[in-house]
Formats: structure tokens, C-alpha cells, sequence
């Protein structure tokens, strides 16, 4: 809770207090009573619904807050999205170009070879294999989407020098939206950026599958003690507004698929468990 929060909720009750000691000085001074009995009963009904209205009041408010927070996040998380969705877009279009021109350079390479220029065959060959290189992504899920969210962490995480292990694989012939897929993973990602430490940093991402049931399983190594409250989730030491909103958002998902969230520690391991039904 913010300061200008406790003492919006604070001002009502200090105001009934000092309105009742006045009551009581005045009540004993002048041994009045009925009609000033009446009086005072008024008064600290008031006072009473007083601070019922405004916690109602602020409670709406704290609702409507988390939920434009949330919206704003989704909103972020869709740009984030498309973003992936261009990112895709130009690899498939570059793959496609170079499969166009890939009889050019067969030509290409049986000329040199045909005349025995060797040096510039295998020259040719190595740019060709670069540029095929760079065009391949390095982690393959099964979905481009997942594929570009995981290729840009693990590119983040390698510049942070945190070794990143992933191990997921998308789920074929199911009813799971790469939309929902990515939220969990971006948020879940996120976090894990967020927190890890020690002195070899990792996160490391598996998932499988059991008949009607996913699993994924993120963790990353922490050193300290994880704070949960009693939502079940950890406590954030975020300052700006709308936090925790992306565990929210990752629950929400879960939700959807008549799953759960859930987060362990292992020692020097934080571990969160995300569980689907996908059929």
C-alpha cells in the first residue's frame, strides 16, 4: 500500500476520533443529555459509514486500477507480439528468398568447380552456409511465435552472461493458442530475468506433455530466500504501479485451460510450474 493510500483510508477514522473526544469533553463539561445523546449517536453513525464508504470506495478503485494495469500489460504484450509476428514474417520471407535463388547458386558452385577453381567453390560454399546460418533460428519449438519469444531471451540472457537451457517443444494437434503460450512465456521469462543471480546465473525452460495434460516448467537459480504471500504468489519488489500484474495475467491463462500456477524453492533454485489441459 502507497503512503497517500493509508492515509486516504486513515483520514475517516482519525476524524471520528477526534469528533468523539470533542463529544465527550463537551458532553462532560455542560452534563447534557437526550437531545445531545441523539446528537452524538448521529455523529458516530456517520463517522461509521463514513469509513465503510470509503473502504468500498477505495477497493473499486484498487479493482479498476489492477484491471487497467492488467489491460495496459495485455496491451504492451500484444505489441510485443506483433513485433515477433514481423520478426517471423522477414525470416520466412528471407528463407523464401534464398530457396529462390538456391538453383543460382548450385550453377554457381558446379561452374566453379567445373573449372577447377576450388578455393573460390569452397569460399562460396562458406558464405552460402553462413547466410543459411544466420537465417536458421538456433531453437526450434514446433511455432514461430514461441520460436522468436524464446530466441530473444535466450540473445538477452547471453548478453547478461546467463547460461540459458531451453527444452520446450509446442504441443501439436491441441486447442492451445501460441497467443496464451506467449503470454506465459514472456511474463514467466520476465521474472526470471528479473531475479536470477548467483555466481553462475541460468534459467532453464522444460516442457512436456501426458495425455491431455502440458507442463511447463521454468526455472532459474536464486540466491536468498523467496518471499511468498498468501496468494501463493512471490512478493515483488517492483516500486511502479500494476505489479504482480503479469503472475496475474500468466494465472488468468492457466485459468483458461482448467489449469494451474504454482512456485517452489529448491535451495538455490526458484522453480514456477504453469499446468494446461490441452484437449
Amino acid at each position: 500500500m502507497e503512503r497517500r493510500e493509508l492515509v486516504m483510508l486513515t483520514v475517516p477514522s482519525l476524524s471520528g476520533i477526534a469528533g468523539y473526544a470533542i463529544f465527550h469533553f463537551y458532553q462532560i463539561k455542560s452534563e447534557m443529555t437526550g437531545f445531545f445523546d441523539i446528537l452524538c449517536f448521529l455523529y458516530y453513525l456517520i463517522s461509521v459509514m463514513a469509513i465503510l464508504v470509503t473502504i468500498i470506495i477505495f477497493q473499486h478503485w484498487k479493482t479498476s486500477q489492477e484491471e487497467q494495469s492488467g489491460h495496459e500489460l495485455l496491451e504492451s504484450q500484444i505489441d510485443n507480439i506483433k513485433t515477433h509476428i514481423k520478426g517471423i514474417e522477414k525470416l520466412y520471407g528471407d528463407i523464401r528468398s534464398l530457396r529462390h535463388d538456391m538453383g543460382n547458386h548450385i550453377q554457381m558452385i558446379e561452374r566453379l568447380m567445373g573449372t577447377e577453381n576450388t578455393a573460390e567453390a569452397s569460399a562460396y560454399l562458406k558464405r552460402l552456409k553462413i547466410e543459411w546460418q544466420e537465417l536458421t533460428p538456433e531453437i526450434r519449438t514446433g511455432n514461430p511465435v514461441t520460436d522468436m519469444i524464446l530466441l530473444e531471451k535466450k540473445k538477452e540472457a547471453q548478453m547478461r552472461g546467463i547460461r540459458f537451457e531451453s527444452d520446450f517443444r509446442y504441443p501439436e494437434n491441441t486447442k492451445l493458442d501460441a497467443f496464451d503460450v506467449s503470454v506465459i512465456l514472456y511474463n514467466a521469462l520476465n521474472n526470471c530475468m528479473e531475479s536470477v543471480n548467483g555466481e553462475n546465473p541460468y534459467i532453464r525452460i522444460q516442457a512436456f506433455r501426458k495425455n491431455s495434460i502440458f507442463m511447463l516448467i521454468i526455472s532459474n537459480s536464486f540466491e536468498g530466500k523467496l518471499p511468498i504471500n498468501p496468494d501463493g504468489f512471490p512478493y515483488t519488489t517492483k516500486k511502479s504501479g500494476g505489479h504482480g500484474i503479469g503472475l496475474k495475467n500468466m494465472l488468468r491463462v492457466a485459468k483458461k485451460y482448467m489449469g494451474d500456477l504454482s512456485f517452489e524453492q529448491n535451495k538455490n533454485e526458484v522453480t514456477v510450474g504453469i499446468m494446461l489441459q490441452i484437449a
